[in-house]
This record gives C-alpha cells, structure tokens and sequence, in this order.
C-alpha cells in the first residue's frame, strides 16, 4: 500500500534566508547593500508580507533581494 504525502517546497523567505545565509551575508550588509530597511528584509524572510507597504514596494523589494542573491526572482513573486 502506498501512502501520499505533501511535499513542502520551501517559502521565498525560506529560499531568500537559505540563499543569504549560504553566501555568508548579514541581514544588516543586505540592507546597507540593496537600501532596503532591515525589517522589511527580515519580513520578506519571514514571509510576513501584511507587514511590508503596498504590493508594488514588496514585489520591488522582493525582485531586487533576489537579484542582489543571484536568484531567479520569477518564481518566487509568483
């Protein structure tokens, strides 16, 4: 008998934190770096959008922190 399970795929603040964290960066050089507030990276990590301004400044946010990590931020504003 075969059981189903979920498999999570991570958050895009789990894949934004991992990314960072692999490159040996501080959330404090990000935010110096991108000129994003530290909370609002901190949010993006968290994935605590409600927290962040309105969608078009987290999408911002979100494309360039992606960026700025090498990452392809196509997915994760999906």
């Amino acid at each position: 008998m075969f059981i189903t399970r979920e498999i999570e795929s991570p958050s895009p603040g789990e894949i934004l934190k991992e990314k960072r964290k692999m490159q040996g960066l501080s959330l404090q050089e990000c935010s110096k770096k991108l000129k994003i507030q530290k909370r609002y990276l901190e949010w993006l990590e968290s994935d605590e959008y409600k927290r962040l301004p309105a969608d078009i400044y987290t999408k911002n946010f979100l494309k360039r922190y992606a960026i700025f990590l090498n990452l392809d931020e196509r997915p994760l504003l999906s």
